[in-house]
Formats: C-alpha cells, structure tokens, sequence
C-alpha cells in the first residue's frame, strides 16, 4: 500500500476531512474544503480569544486531581490539530493529566490557526480569566511571538510555561523569566543533514533535487536547512535546484512541488522536505506527474500516513521521531510541577532550562517500533519529578 491509499485512508480517519489535495474533477472540491478549513479556523481563533479555546469548557474552571492533588488547569498552545504532531500533543497531555489524577476537563486546547497575534492573543485571555494554578505547554508559531508568550505568563504568579523549537537566539529562561520552566528543542541541524543523507544515498549521490522549508522565521526550519546545506558540501554530485518555503503545510507543498517539477522535469531526482506534512504534499505532485520512483525525505514528525510510507515503500523514504506524546505531556509535567513547588526551576543549572531532547532518525530499518500506539505506561517514568529529564541529550549554548 503506497501513501495514495495508506496516508490519505489514515488521514480521513484522523482528522475528519482530507487535507491531501486531489487532482481532476476533484479541484472544485479542493477549493471548497480549503475555505471551509479558513473558516473553521477562523471560527476556533475568535472562540479561543473570547472564551479561551472552543475545544473544551470555559477558559477559568480548574480541575482538582485524585488524593488531594491541587486545582489545576494544562493548556496545549499549537497552530492546529489537523496537523498530526499537534494532535499528538493534545493525546499526550491528556493521558497525562489522567495519570496525575485529573479529569479530561482540566485541559484546554488553543489554536491559532498559524496566525501570530492569534496565538498571543488566545494565551493573554485565557491566562486574564484563569483561576488556581496552570500549567502549560506552547509550539510557538514564529519566534517573533516567544518574548510576549513567556512575558504574559510570567505576568500570572500561579502560571508555569514549557515552550518547545521556537525563540529569539538572545532570549532565555533565566534572564528574568521565573516562570518560563524551560525550553525544549531537537538538534534541527542534525535531523535535516541525517535524512538529507538518506536522499542521497536513495539518489546513488547524483542529480538534482528541490527542497521544502518550513516558516523562514522558524528556528526549527532555520537549522533543518542548515542540515540539508551541510549534507550538500559532502555530496558533490547533488544539486539543489530550488529551494521554497511551503509553511508547513500539505497543501502548499503539493502545490509548490507540481510548480517546481513543471520548471524542472525530470532533473528532480530527490525532494527533501523539512516536516512530514509537506513530504506528504510532494509525494502526491510526484505522482500527479507520473514521478513514483523520485524519492522523498522528511526532517522531522513521523506522523502515522508518513510511518506507512516508510515501512511500505509507497515515497517516503525517512523522517525523525520528535514524538509529539512525548513533547505535549512531558512539556506540560515540567509546567506542572513548577506550579505545584515540586522543581524549583531558579535553582537549575542553565543547560536544564534549555535543552536538546532525544530524537531517532526513522528508515525501513526501524520504522515498525514507531508505529505502535503511544500508550501511557510507557511515559510514565517521564512524568515523574525525577524523570523529567530522562530524553535530556544536551544543553542548548547561549
């Protein structure tokens, strides 16, 4: 089963409606499902703004916890949960918070739909109408947003925050932000050279190839495509034709991609994308253009539709595990037990409050152990007070 029938099976599954753009006589229905995603979009900002978050009850409740444990409130910040490693976030979190003790209630889901002031916005008035302690955990959408993120929580003395892959190089947890409990990222550099090494060796290191970035003012494709840049040097007989930005988006590199192989043809011998959800849009323009044998590399997320084309040959040919479970509930334990007392973030050396966290690279060789369903006892050790750092693999140098 290639990723035209496994991914886009897998996709209408998960999320409701197909985010994979079709071809022929579906293009007016493309056009329709791309303004109905706008307005739900749209619909969801203005709700998370004036009742922070649609997805569950109203933005001040708080939940206490079994055997006495504190009132508590866990907030997931993302851009969407039509994006795989998102909604793995919010599966995280709340098999967390049911580990702890407190109901699916106590947490709340914004989104911002990809748009900056959005995410800001959402967080201030939540935050302005919360009640008790809470705990959260940010992905946030550009750099240019972290400095207000961290600067409303730390406005709020019962408030913790864990923000993941995105801030300004000069911008630091301990530089007057007691409530900002870390930052966590994944070594971009490494994960886009590792899988742009893949492509290579797919493409017996000659030809052409075009890459996909991610937001340009996104650390995490800022350093994917350093990766790929580094990868490049060491491979003389590896062209990059273009490069272009597809946002992260399915979409967008679907489109990117079929203009792109109008432009070149059959001088694309490789695509490397930096995230799975915009290999998945070049894998369908591959085959629109009767392109299947053109490999494809992600740098990052193995989602489900992504882990079935690894493992079944159907275009992708390598990802790296982020592990978006892993990142919503682990993020959120560290928020959660600085709001309880429980770690003393002040007292941390530099290199706890920002840090690498482990990633694997994911091939044929060793996709089927990614493919099991997360379940919680496997986490468990990790939302421990003494577990917190069990992925740690390194500080992040100012």
């Amino acid at each position: 089963m290639d990723i035209n029938e496994a991914g886009i099976e897998a996709s209408r599954r998960r999320r409701g409606w197909l985010r994979i753009p079709r071809r022929g006589e579906a293009q007016g229905r493309r056009g329709r499902v791309a303004i109905a995603r706008r307005a739900a979009v749209t619909v969801l900002a203005a709700c998370a703004v004036a009742a922070a978050g649609c997805s569950s009850s109203s933005g001040g409740s708080t939940a206490g916890g079994s055997s006495g444990k504190p009132p508590m409130t866990f907030v997931i910040s993302v851009r969407a949960l039509d994006n795989a490693y998102s909604a793995a976030w919010v599966t995280g979190a709340k098999a967390m918070a049911k580990h702890l003790g407190y109901p699916a209630s106590s947490v709340k889901v914004l989104q911002s739909g990809a748009n900056d002031q959005a995410q800001v916005t959402q967080l201030q008035s939540f935050l302005a109408s919360a009640s008790g302690k809470v705990a959260i955990a940010v992905d946030p959408n550009t750099n240019a947003i972290t400095q207000s993120i961290v600067q409303a929580v730390q406005k709020d003395p019962n408030a913790y925050v864990t923000v993941f892959w995105n801030k300004p190089p000069n911008l630091w947890p301990w530089n007057g932000y007691s409530h900002w409990a870390a930052f966590i990222n994944f070594n971009g550099v490494t994960a886009g050279e590792k899988t742009a090494q893949v492509l290579f060796q797919k493409m017996h290191g000659k030809g052409g190839i075009i890459a996909l970035q991610g937001i340009l003012n996104n650390v995490p494709a800022q350093q994917r495509f350093q990766g790929l840049q580094t990868a490049l040097k060491s491979a003389p007989g590896v062209k990059l034709l273009q490069q272009q930005t597809a946002n992260w988006d399915e979409t967008q590199a679907f489109n990117v991609t079929k203009s792109l192989l109008a432009k070149y043809g059959t001088q694309v011998k490789g695509v490397w994308a930096a995230n799975d959800e915009m290999a998945v849009g070049a894998v369908q323009a591959l085959h629109g253009a009767g392109m299947k044998n053109v490999p494809v590399v992600s740098a990052s997320d193995a989602i489900p539709p992504v882990l079935q084309s690894i493992k079944s040959g159907g275009g992708i040919d390598a990802t790296t595990n982020p592990d978006g479970y892993w990142d919503g509930s682990t993020g959120l334990a560290i928020a959660y037990y600085a709001a309880i007392g429980k770690l003393d973030v002040n007292s941390l050396s530099h290199a706890k409050r920002a840090f690498y966290a482990k990633s694997a690279l994911v091939t044929s060789s060793n996709v089927s152990q990614f493919m099991a369903t997360p379940s919680a006892s496997q986490y468990a050790s990790d939302w421990t007070p003494g577990g917190l750092y069990n992925r740690f693999d390194g500080g992040i140098q100012p």
